[in-house]
Protein backbone atom coordinates (compact mmCIF):
# COMPACT_ATOMS: atom_id res chain seq x y z
CA UNK A 1 0.00 0.00 0.00
CA UNK A 2 0.98 3.60 -0.42
CA UNK A 3 1.71 6.23 2.12
CA UNK A 4 -0.94 8.64 1.90
CA UNK A 5 -0.18 11.89 0.07
CA UNK A 6 -0.01 14.90 2.49
CA UNK A 7 -2.02 18.06 1.76
CA UNK A 8 -1.14 21.46 0.55
CA UNK A 9 -1.72 23.06 3.46
CA UNK A 10 0.71 20.75 5.41
CA UNK A 11 3.55 21.18 2.58
CA UNK A 12 3.09 25.47 2.56
CA UNK A 13 3.68 24.98 6.54
CA UNK A 14 6.75 22.56 5.99
CA UNK A 15 7.96 24.94 3.08
CA UNK A 16 7.12 28.42 5.87
CA UNK A 17 9.25 26.52 8.34
CA UNK A 18 12.27 25.93 6.53
CA UNK A 19 12.45 29.25 5.24
CA UNK A 20 12.78 30.86 8.67
CA UNK A 21 15.74 28.39 9.17
CA UNK A 22 17.22 29.11 6.70
CA UNK A 23 16.41 33.05 7.33
CA UNK A 24 17.93 31.96 10.81
CA UNK A 25 21.03 30.13 9.76
CA UNK A 26 22.06 33.13 7.52
CA UNK A 27 21.16 36.49 10.46
CA UNK A 28 23.17 33.82 13.22
CA UNK A 29 20.68 32.80 14.96
CA UNK A 30 19.75 29.19 15.93
CA UNK A 31 16.94 27.67 14.80
CA UNK A 32 13.97 26.57 16.97
CA UNK A 33 12.66 23.48 17.92
CA UNK A 34 9.04 22.69 16.91
CA UNK A 35 8.12 22.65 20.22
CA UNK A 36 9.32 26.06 21.08
CA UNK A 37 7.64 27.62 18.03
CA UNK A 38 4.47 26.40 19.39
CA UNK A 39 4.98 28.46 22.69
CA UNK A 40 3.72 31.96 22.47
CA UNK A 41 6.42 33.20 24.43
CA UNK A 42 9.28 32.23 21.93
CA UNK A 43 7.07 33.41 18.79
CA UNK A 44 7.59 36.94 20.29
CA UNK A 45 11.35 36.32 21.23
CA UNK A 46 11.25 35.24 17.33
CA UNK A 47 9.93 38.69 16.44
CA UNK A 48 11.83 40.90 18.14
CA UNK A 49 15.50 39.39 16.75
CA UNK A 50 13.88 39.49 13.18
CA UNK A 51 13.18 43.17 13.93
CA UNK A 52 16.75 43.61 15.14
CA UNK A 53 17.85 41.98 11.97
CA UNK A 54 15.86 43.90 10.13
CA UNK A 55 17.12 47.21 11.20
CA UNK A 56 20.92 45.61 10.99
CA UNK A 57 19.52 45.28 7.63
CA UNK A 58 18.44 48.78 6.86
CA UNK A 59 21.83 50.14 8.61
CA UNK A 60 23.75 47.77 6.48
CA UNK A 61 22.30 49.43 3.33
CA UNK A 62 22.55 52.87 4.79
CA UNK A 63 25.95 52.02 5.08
CA UNK A 64 26.55 50.99 1.64
CA UNK A 65 24.65 54.19 0.04
CA UNK A 66 27.09 56.82 2.05
CA UNK A 67 30.23 54.30 0.55
CA UNK A 68 28.81 54.86 -2.94
CA UNK A 69 27.94 58.62 -2.53
CA UNK A 70 31.97 59.23 -1.45
CA UNK A 71 33.24 57.01 -4.36
CA UNK A 72 31.25 59.22 -6.86
CA UNK A 73 32.49 62.84 -5.24
CA UNK A 74 36.16 60.76 -4.91
CA UNK A 75 35.35 60.19 -8.49
CA UNK A 76 34.38 64.11 -9.58
CA UNK A 77 37.85 65.08 -7.82
CA UNK A 78 39.79 62.77 -9.24
CA UNK A 79 38.64 64.18 -12.80
CA UNK A 80 39.01 67.82 -11.38
CA UNK A 81 42.52 67.11 -10.00
CA UNK A 82 43.01 65.50 -13.81
CA UNK A 83 42.21 68.99 -15.43
CA UNK A 84 44.44 70.23 -13.21
CA UNK A 85 46.94 68.32 -13.87
CA UNK A 86 46.25 68.94 -17.80
CA UNK A 87 46.46 73.21 -16.87
CA UNK A 88 49.99 72.83 -15.20
CA UNK A 89 51.58 70.39 -17.86
CA UNK A 90 50.55 73.17 -20.42
CA UNK A 91 52.27 76.00 -18.37
CA UNK A 92 54.98 74.07 -17.79
CA UNK A 93 55.55 73.55 -21.26
CA UNK A 94 55.14 76.76 -22.06
CA UNK A 95 57.86 77.68 -19.56
CA UNK A 96 60.34 74.91 -21.56
CA UNK A 97 59.34 76.88 -24.36
CA UNK A 98 60.15 80.72 -23.14
CA UNK A 99 63.12 79.31 -21.60
CA UNK A 100 64.84 78.02 -24.55
CA UNK A 101 63.87 81.23 -26.29
CA UNK A 102 65.64 83.40 -23.59
CA UNK A 103 68.67 80.95 -23.55
CA UNK A 104 68.48 81.55 -27.30
CA UNK A 105 68.66 85.23 -27.44
CA UNK A 106 71.48 85.02 -24.22
CA UNK A 107 73.74 83.51 -26.49
CA UNK A 108 72.77 85.62 -29.43
CA UNK A 109 73.65 88.98 -27.04
CA UNK A 110 76.77 87.24 -26.01
CA UNK A 111 77.53 87.25 -29.70
CA UNK A 112 77.11 90.90 -30.07
CA UNK A 113 80.43 93.06 -30.48
CA UNK A 114 80.49 95.40 -27.62
CA UNK A 115 82.11 98.77 -29.45
CA UNK A 116 78.69 98.56 -31.19
CA UNK A 117 76.50 97.97 -27.97
CA UNK A 118 78.38 101.00 -26.22
CA UNK A 119 77.66 103.14 -29.56
CA UNK A 120 74.14 101.79 -29.61
CA UNK A 121 73.50 103.05 -25.42
CA UNK A 122 75.12 106.86 -26.15
CA UNK A 123 73.05 107.18 -29.03
CA UNK A 124 70.03 105.28 -27.16
CA UNK A 125 71.17 107.87 -24.15
CA UNK A 126 70.78 111.29 -26.28
CA UNK A 127 67.78 109.92 -27.67
CA UNK A 128 66.41 109.60 -24.23
CA UNK A 129 68.01 112.92 -22.70
CA UNK A 130 66.21 114.97 -26.25
CA UNK A 131 62.59 113.00 -25.45
CA UNK A 132 63.67 114.14 -21.33
CA UNK A 133 64.11 118.03 -22.65
CA UNK A 134 60.98 117.12 -25.16
CA UNK A 135 59.05 116.42 -22.10
CA UNK A 136 60.72 119.20 -19.75
CA UNK A 137 59.25 121.85 -23.14
CA UNK A 138 55.55 120.03 -23.12
CA UNK A 139 55.20 120.01 -19.67
CA UNK A 140 56.19 124.06 -19.39
CA UNK A 141 53.57 124.69 -22.63
CA UNK A 142 51.04 121.69 -21.13
CA UNK A 143 51.60 124.42 -17.71
CA UNK A 144 50.77 127.51 -19.45
CA UNK A 145 47.98 126.30 -21.71
CA UNK A 146 46.52 125.36 -18.16
CA UNK A 147 47.03 127.95 -16.52
CA UNK A 148 45.20 130.46 -20.16
CA UNK A 149 42.65 127.60 -19.60
CA UNK A 150 42.15 128.35 -15.76
CA UNK A 151 41.57 131.71 -16.60
CA UNK A 152 39.68 131.57 -19.23
CA UNK A 153 37.42 129.75 -17.82
CA UNK A 154 37.34 131.97 -14.95
CA UNK A 155 35.72 134.49 -16.87
CA UNK A 156 33.41 132.63 -18.30
CA UNK A 157 32.62 132.01 -14.93
CA UNK A 158 32.16 135.29 -14.09
CA UNK A 159 30.04 136.19 -17.41
CA UNK A 160 28.09 133.54 -16.33
CA UNK A 161 27.64 134.39 -12.73
CA UNK A 162 26.77 138.25 -14.54
CA UNK A 163 24.47 136.83 -17.19
CA UNK A 164 22.70 134.94 -14.38
CA UNK A 165 21.98 137.58 -12.29
CA UNK A 166 20.88 139.63 -15.26
CA UNK A 167 18.64 136.66 -16.24
CA UNK A 168 17.27 136.30 -12.68
CA UNK A 169 16.40 140.43 -12.88
CA UNK A 170 14.80 140.02 -16.41
CA UNK A 171 12.76 137.21 -14.64
CA UNK A 172 11.88 139.07 -12.00
CA UNK A 173 11.03 141.82 -14.10
CA UNK A 174 8.95 139.69 -16.40
CA UNK A 175 7.32 138.42 -13.90
CA UNK A 176 6.21 142.31 -12.32
CA UNK A 177 5.17 142.82 -16.05
CA UNK A 178 2.67 139.74 -16.33
CA UNK A 179 1.21 140.91 -12.77
CA UNK A 180 0.60 144.39 -14.28
CA UNK A 181 -0.47 143.12 -17.52
CA UNK A 182 -2.83 141.03 -15.43
CA UNK A 183 -4.35 143.86 -13.38
CA UNK A 184 -4.76 145.71 -16.69
CA UNK A 185 -8.21 144.46 -17.32
CA UNK A 186 -9.44 145.47 -13.73
CA UNK A 187 -7.75 148.98 -13.88
CA UNK A 188 -9.44 149.26 -16.97
CA UNK A 189 -12.84 148.34 -15.45
CA UNK A 190 -11.95 150.55 -12.78
CA UNK A 191 -11.26 153.61 -14.37
CA UNK A 192 -14.11 152.93 -16.87
CA UNK A 193 -16.48 152.71 -13.80
CA UNK A 194 -14.97 156.12 -12.56
CA UNK A 195 -15.36 157.29 -15.89
CA UNK A 196 -18.53 156.58 -16.18
CA UNK A 197 -19.79 157.86 -12.47
CA UNK A 198 -18.00 161.13 -13.80
CA UNK A 199 -19.68 161.29 -16.59
CA UNK A 200 -23.31 160.99 -15.35
CA UNK A 201 -22.07 163.25 -12.42
CA UNK A 202 -21.42 165.46 -14.95
CA UNK A 203 -24.50 164.56 -17.14
CA UNK A 204 -26.68 165.92 -14.33
CA UNK A 205 -25.99 169.10 -14.20
CA UNK A 206 -26.90 171.21 -17.99
CA UNK A 207 -25.35 174.23 -17.39
CA UNK A 208 -26.36 176.40 -20.53
CA UNK A 209 -24.00 179.26 -20.17
CA UNK A 210 -20.09 179.05 -20.30
CA UNK A 211 -17.78 182.16 -19.47
CA UNK A 212 -21.24 184.07 -19.10
CA UNK A 213 -22.70 183.10 -23.10
CA UNK A 214 -24.92 180.59 -23.70
CA UNK A 215 -23.88 177.87 -25.65
CA UNK A 216 -24.70 177.61 -29.31
CA UNK A 217 -26.42 174.29 -28.33
CA UNK A 218 -28.45 176.07 -25.76
CA UNK A 219 -29.43 178.36 -28.53
CA UNK A 220 -29.66 175.79 -31.51
CA UNK A 221 -32.31 173.97 -28.62
CA UNK A 222 -34.54 177.30 -28.27
CA UNK A 223 -34.73 177.33 -31.99
CA UNK A 224 -35.83 174.19 -32.37
CA UNK A 225 -38.51 174.62 -29.22
CA UNK A 226 -39.90 178.04 -30.84
CA UNK A 227 -40.05 175.59 -34.35
CA UNK A 228 -41.95 173.07 -32.67
CA UNK A 229 -44.47 176.19 -31.64
CA UNK A 230 -43.65 176.64 -28.19
CA UNK A 231 -43.88 180.66 -27.16
CA UNK A 232 -40.34 182.68 -26.59
CA UNK A 233 -41.59 183.23 -23.20
CA UNK A 234 -42.07 179.34 -22.26
CA UNK A 235 -38.79 177.87 -23.51
CA UNK A 236 -37.09 178.45 -20.64
CA UNK A 237 -39.65 176.92 -18.81
CA UNK A 238 -40.15 174.20 -21.26
CA UNK A 239 -36.53 172.85 -21.27
CA UNK A 240 -36.57 172.93 -16.59
CA UNK A 241 -39.13 170.41 -16.88
CA UNK A 242 -38.29 167.94 -19.46
CA UNK A 243 -34.77 168.10 -17.56
CA UNK A 244 -36.37 167.62 -14.32
CA UNK A 245 -38.14 164.53 -15.49
CA UNK A 246 -35.02 163.12 -16.59
CA UNK A 247 -32.89 163.75 -13.57
CA UNK A 248 -30.85 166.49 -15.10
CA UNK A 249 -30.41 170.05 -13.20
CA UNK A 250 -30.39 172.81 -14.86
CA UNK A 251 -28.40 176.12 -14.55
CA UNK A 252 -29.48 179.21 -15.61
CA UNK A 253 -32.83 179.83 -17.22
CA UNK A 254 -33.14 181.64 -20.64
CA UNK A 255 -35.15 184.32 -20.96
CA UNK A 256 -37.79 185.53 -23.98
CA UNK A 257 -35.12 188.29 -24.57
CA UNK A 258 -32.25 185.79 -25.25
CA UNK A 259 -34.31 183.29 -27.02
CA UNK A 260 -35.81 186.34 -29.39
CA UNK A 261 -31.79 187.11 -29.84
CA UNK A 262 -31.16 183.43 -30.83
CA UNK A 263 -33.77 183.29 -33.37
CA UNK A 264 -32.90 185.98 -35.24
CA UNK A 265 -28.70 184.71 -34.88
CA UNK A 266 -30.39 181.55 -36.60
CA UNK A 267 -31.75 183.64 -39.33
CA UNK A 268 -28.66 185.16 -39.75
CA UNK A 269 -26.50 182.13 -39.65
CA UNK A 270 -29.75 180.58 -42.21
CA UNK A 271 -28.80 184.12 -44.51
CA UNK A 272 -24.82 183.31 -44.67
CA UNK A 273 -25.32 179.73 -45.31
CA UNK A 274 -27.59 180.58 -48.41
CA UNK A 275 -24.98 182.90 -50.08
CA UNK A 276 -22.77 180.89 -49.39
CA UNK A 277 -24.24 178.05 -51.13
CA UNK A 278 -25.39 180.03 -54.00
CA UNK A 279 -22.19 181.50 -54.74
CA UNK A 280 -20.31 178.10 -54.35
CA UNK A 281 -23.07 176.16 -56.35
CA UNK A 282 -21.82 174.38 -59.97
CA UNK A 283 -24.52 173.60 -62.48
CA UNK A 284 -24.50 171.38 -65.73
CA UNK A 285 -25.60 173.67 -67.74
CA UNK A 286 -23.61 176.42 -69.49
CA UNK A 287 -24.67 179.06 -72.13
CA UNK A 288 -21.95 180.96 -74.10
CA UNK A 289 -23.23 184.76 -74.48
CA UNK A 290 -21.32 186.51 -77.70
CA UNK A 291 -21.80 190.19 -77.67
CA UNK A 292 -20.08 192.34 -80.02
CA UNK A 293 -17.37 193.24 -77.84
CA UNK A 294 -18.02 190.55 -74.82
CA UNK A 295 -17.44 186.66 -74.62
CA UNK A 296 -19.66 185.53 -71.38
CA UNK A 297 -20.41 182.36 -70.24
CA UNK A 298 -23.16 181.43 -67.66
CA UNK A 299 -23.37 178.89 -65.19
CA UNK A 300 -26.89 178.11 -64.45
CA UNK A 301 -27.03 176.69 -60.93
CA UNK A 302 -29.80 177.22 -59.41
CA UNK A 303 -34.02 177.76 -60.27
CA UNK A 304 -36.30 179.99 -57.61
CA UNK A 305 -39.58 179.90 -56.95
CA UNK A 306 -41.98 182.86 -55.46
CA UNK A 307 -45.66 182.62 -54.11
CA UNK A 308 -48.25 185.15 -52.87
CA UNK A 309 -51.41 186.42 -51.40
CA UNK A 310 -53.16 188.10 -48.79
CA UNK A 311 -54.46 188.06 -45.51
CA UNK A 312 -56.61 191.45 -44.18
CA UNK A 313 -55.77 193.45 -47.57
CA UNK A 314 -52.49 192.81 -46.70
CA UNK A 315 -49.92 191.10 -49.98
CA UNK A 316 -47.00 188.67 -48.41
CA UNK A 317 -44.76 187.05 -50.97
CA UNK A 318 -42.76 183.60 -50.02
CA UNK A 319 -39.86 183.16 -52.13
CA UNK A 320 -37.60 179.99 -52.45
CA UNK A 321 -34.53 178.13 -54.02
CA UNK A 322 -33.22 175.22 -55.51
CA UNK A 323 -29.67 173.86 -55.97
CA UNK A 324 -27.49 170.84 -55.76
CA UNK A 325 -25.35 170.99 -53.15
CA UNK A 326 -22.75 169.03 -51.39
CA UNK A 327 -23.14 167.00 -48.52
CA UNK A 328 -22.58 167.94 -44.89
CA UNK A 329 -21.89 164.26 -43.79
CA UNK A 330 -17.97 164.39 -43.51
CA UNK A 331 -17.85 160.74 -44.22
CA UNK A 332 -19.73 161.56 -47.45
CA UNK A 333 -18.35 164.61 -48.12
CA UNK A 334 -18.38 164.23 -51.90
CA UNK A 335 -21.45 163.44 -52.90
CA UNK A 336 -24.18 165.73 -54.07
CA UNK A 337 -28.03 166.15 -52.92
CA UNK A 338 -31.06 168.49 -54.28
CA UNK A 339 -31.86 171.11 -51.81
CA UNK A 340 -34.52 173.94 -51.50
CA UNK A 341 -34.00 176.60 -49.32
CA UNK A 342 -36.57 179.29 -47.94
CA UNK A 343 -35.54 182.89 -48.76
CA UNK A 344 -38.15 184.86 -46.73
CA UNK A 345 -41.93 185.66 -46.38
CA UNK A 346 -42.47 189.64 -46.56
CA UNK A 347 -45.25 192.31 -47.13
CA UNK A 348 -45.35 193.95 -50.31
CA UNK A 349 -46.95 197.19 -51.62
CA UNK A 350 -46.76 196.80 -54.53
CA UNK A 351 -48.22 193.88 -56.88
CA UNK A 352 -45.98 194.54 -60.16
CA UNK A 353 -43.75 192.68 -61.64
CA UNK A 354 -41.25 195.28 -62.02
CA UNK A 355 -41.51 195.60 -58.04
CA UNK A 356 -41.02 191.83 -58.13
CA UNK A 357 -37.67 192.07 -60.23
CA UNK A 358 -36.62 194.57 -57.76
CA UNK A 359 -37.41 192.81 -54.69
CA UNK A 360 -35.27 189.98 -55.80
CA UNK A 361 -32.00 192.26 -56.63
CA UNK A 362 -32.76 193.45 -53.10
CA UNK A 363 -32.72 190.20 -52.08
CA UNK A 364 -29.62 189.01 -53.29
CA UNK A 365 -27.85 192.11 -52.74
CA UNK A 366 -29.06 191.45 -48.69
CA UNK A 367 -27.58 187.78 -48.91
CA UNK A 368 -24.34 188.92 -50.67
CA UNK A 369 -23.19 191.93 -47.71
CA UNK A 370 -24.59 189.94 -44.95
CA UNK A 371 -22.16 186.90 -46.52
CA UNK A 372 -19.54 189.61 -47.18
CA UNK A 373 -19.77 191.45 -43.96
CA UNK A 374 -19.38 188.14 -41.74
CA UNK A 375 -16.22 186.69 -40.42
CA UNK A 376 -16.73 183.31 -42.25
CA UNK A 377 -17.07 185.10 -45.93
CA UNK A 378 -13.85 187.71 -45.13
CA UNK A 379 -12.34 183.99 -44.32
CA UNK A 380 -13.11 182.87 -47.80
CA UNK A 381 -12.01 185.62 -48.93
CA UNK A 382 -14.89 185.76 -52.15
CA UNK A 383 -15.88 188.73 -54.03
CA UNK A 384 -19.26 188.38 -55.54
CA UNK A 385 -21.50 190.82 -57.37
CA UNK A 386 -25.21 190.99 -58.06
CA UNK A 387 -25.17 190.16 -61.74
CA UNK A 388 -23.13 186.86 -61.01
CA UNK A 389 -26.23 185.81 -59.26
CA UNK A 390 -28.51 186.94 -61.89
CA UNK A 391 -25.82 184.35 -64.05
CA UNK A 392 -26.43 181.55 -62.41
CA UNK A 393 -30.21 182.27 -62.56
CA UNK A 394 -31.54 179.13 -64.64
CA UNK A 395 -35.25 179.60 -64.47
CA UNK A 396 -38.41 180.35 -62.33
CA UNK A 397 -41.05 178.54 -60.86
CA UNK A 398 -44.75 179.94 -60.31
CA UNK A 399 -48.59 179.58 -60.61
CA UNK A 400 -50.85 180.89 -63.03
CA UNK A 401 -50.33 184.17 -61.96
CA UNK A 402 -49.95 186.83 -65.00
CA UNK A 403 -47.49 189.30 -62.69
CA UNK A 404 -45.53 185.97 -62.09
CA UNK A 405 -45.18 184.87 -65.68
CA UNK A 406 -44.49 188.44 -67.04
CA UNK A 407 -41.64 188.50 -64.00
CA UNK A 408 -40.14 184.90 -65.43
Amino acid sequence: MTAPKKSLGHRSALQKARTQNMTSKCLGIEPLSSTTQVSSENSTEASNELATAERNLNEALATVNHHKTELENAKVKAAELYQVKCVVTRKLQRTLVSKDQLREQVKLLQNVDLPNARNDAVFATQLFQQANAENVKLKQSFTSLLASTQRAANLAKEKQLKVEAKLKSTQKTNHILQKRLARIPDIKATAAKIAKNRANKENRVLNLKSKGAYHPKARELARALTAAGCSQKYVSTVIQTVCQHAGVTVRSQMSRCTVKRAIEEGGIMAEIQLAHELIHTQGKFSILYLLIFTKMTLNLAFTASIDGTSNKNLNYDSRHVAFKNPSYDPTDSKSFKHVNRFMHLRCTVDTSSEAEIQDWMVEFQHLLTRYQSSSFGQRHGVFVRVVDLWARWMGMNSDHCSKEKKAA
